[in-house]
């Protein structure tokens, strides 16, 4: 239990500020847009996210996490590979609110309720492990995504952090 939300919350990263940030330039740049436009759908997201959480708090302990999570990724899996091929804000806006609102809402909070359920006694070490995994996911997934960036594109790079997601956080 605690491995596969380790690795959800590896994969979750790629739906935060510090992987989206690698976004930022080329996008703007391709659509000529502020950085407060790009940023304005994560915040927009982000809040709406904290409100879904209020609801989704008490379904995760009635019916369980796996498939509030499986819904989850998918999501956000889906909107990081349909974000290749968007050519308008609006397209934009769309996928990166219902990413975040599921990322702050759903994937955020699920392993801060799953977990206490399943340890007692070695609670904050499970607790701990997952939670390093979801740092190194911060630390690693910008730099492997950058990298597609750069040798490829920014649309490369956000259908391989969807994949990414699917095969590590959906088939465990």
């Amino acid at each position: 239990i605690v491995v596969v939300l380790a690795l959800g919350g590896f994969t979750t990263s790629a739906e935060t500020l510090p992987v989206l940030s690698v976004f930022l330039k080329p996008m703007t740049e391709e659509f000529h847009w502020s950085r407060s436009v790009f940023t304005g759908a994560m915040t927009i997201g982000t809040v709406l996210g904290g409100f879904l959480a209020i609801g989704v708090g008490p379904l995760i302990d009635r019916f369980g996490g796996r498939w509030i999570l499986i819904v989850g990724f998918s999501i956000v899996g889906g909107s990081l590979i349909l974000m290749a091929g968007i050519s308008e804000l609006w397209q934009f806006y769309v996928l990166q609110i219902v990413a975040r609102i599921m990322t702050t809402g759903v994937l955020g909070l699920a392993p801060r309720v799953i977990l206490p359920k399943w340890f007692v006694a070695k609670r904050g070490r499970a607790i701990a492990v997952e939670q390093l995994a979801g740092r190194m996911g911060h630390a690693v997934t910008p730099v492997y995504l950058q990298l597609l960036v750069s040798l490829r594109s920014w649309r490369i790079a956000s259908i391989v952090a969807g994949i990414v997601m699917w095969a590590v956080s959906l088939l465990p």
